[in-house]
């Protein structure tokens, strides 16, 4: 255990105590069973808020894992919903916090973390060996982090949309182990983050750390409830494993290929025709090559001297061809132009557009989100952005029709 772990764990016993009243004015040896209880406001630190869900059977006796859900814009009840009726069928208590936040600091993670670590154990029946995080896209990565904080008491990850918050060496290196925890992850085949997880699959084989990786219809974003439904049944099999859980693992095995094939999914275990899985490699190489075509144009454009034509970077991004193939056939090679279409979109419309409005640079504000609108025509959020800096400049711009789906 590393020194931050220990000045961690030490913390909690003075949070120790008798239940305390929620938003909705209950004592927590009172609060509803098989429902969600949409807001609590922690005892602990009244600034930060979380969904509960308890299932029907809580407590009887017993005690019971519990699943930590960061939503990468604090919209609690989105991964909430659709994890629920696993966590019933499977028996896990769920919180999900309205506090967490990806694509900035880290502060209002570690903040709601802590809130929720000191809320629960002490006044909830708790497995004290079984605490899941689960996050998507940023909070996937501060998943592993939190977990790796917790041994002995975190049991696995949950991760989608995203890999790993540094290489699995430097995590090595921090915390002076290889993960102790199991992790799920898995990325829709549309993700630009697809191919990270790819290579995280092959990353955690190498390590020997107990793992699954799934992919899945659909692009970055949480995933539909029955790959959730994957994940905690395959989680809840490691449990049967390790001697945590009771549960049978023939049924878990038969409900854990039932979700998958439910959600169209496929594990990266399924084995895959040779040519098939050379396609998928070639395709990753260009992927890769394609990412540092994206950050080395937007490098460009912060040295260039014009800043008004989006054409000649639509050219040097390749954007006219990729959306032929993304929208030719669908094939792997289509999916991964899609996907390459979706990183230079998420970089442009979102993190160099900030960048460069932040440094008062509207100029080139502008002339990115105008790249990131040849590439989707017509997203709204982006035509709101682009004629907002439009009135601000004096310019007379506009964005481009929506593309006919």
């Amino acid at each position: 255990m590393g020194p931050r772990a220990v000045a961690f764990v030490a913390g909690l016993a003075w949070c120790a105590g008798p239940a305390t009243l929620v938003a909705q004015n209950r004592d927590w040896s009172t609060l509803p069973t098989g429902r969600i209880i949409e807001r609590v406001t922690s005892p602990s630190d009244t600034t930060e808020h979380y969904a509960l869900y308890l299932p029907r059977a809580y407590p009887a006796g017993r005690t019971w894992p519990v699943l930590v859900l960061l939503d990468p814009r604090g919209r609690a009840l989105v991964p909430l919903e659709r994890v629920r009726a696993s966590a019933e069928r499977l028996g896990y208590l769920v919180v999900s916090s309205y506090n967490t936040a990806s694509d900035g600091p880290a502060a209002p993670n570690e903040r709601a973390f802590q809130a929720i670590l000191r809320d629960l154990l002490p006044r909830l029946a708790i497995d004290r060996r079984r605490f899941y995080f689960a996050g998507m896209s940023g909070t996937a990565r501060q998943a592993w982090e939190f977990a790796y904080r917790l041994p002995g008491t975190a049991a696995g990850v949950i991760g989608f949309s995203a890999g790993l918050p540094v290489s699995l060496d430097s995590l090595v290196a921090i915390y002076g182990e290889q993960p102790r925890f199991a992790f799920f992850g898995g990325a829709g085949r549309l993700d630009f983050n697809y191919q990270e997880l790819r290579a995280l699959d092959a990353t955690l084989d190498h390590a020997g750390t107990a793992h699954r990786v799934v992919f899945y219809a659909g692009p970055h974003g949480w995933p539909p409830a029955s790959v959730f439904d994957a994940a905690l049944t395959w989680l809840e099999w490691e449990a049967v494993r390790e001697g945590w859980s009771s549960a049978d693992s023939t049924a878990l095995e038969s409900a854990y290929a039932a979700a998958l094939d439910s959600a169209h999914a496929r594990d990266t275990r399924t084995p895959l025709a040779s040519d098939v899985r050379a396609e998928m490699d070639r395709l990753g190489k260009e992927e890769a090559a394609y990412r540092r075509r994206v950050f080395e144009t937007a490098g460009a454009i912060r040295r260039a001297a014009h800043r008004d034509d989006p054409a000649p970077w639509l050219e040097r991004l390749q954007v006219a061809k990729l959306l032929r193939v993304a929208g030719a056939t669908d094939t792997l090679a289509a999916e991964a132009a899609y996907r390459e279409l979706a990183l230079a979109f998420t970089e442009f419309s979102f993190y160099e557009s900030r960048t460069l409005e932040s440094a008062g640079d509207d100029a080139r504000a502008l002339l990115v989100l105008q790249i990131a609108d040849g590439i989707r025509p017509g997203t709204p959020q982006v035509c709101a952005r682009i004629a907002a800096l439009a009135r601000r400049l004096g310019r007379d711009v506009a964005c481009r029709a929506p593309t006919p789906s």
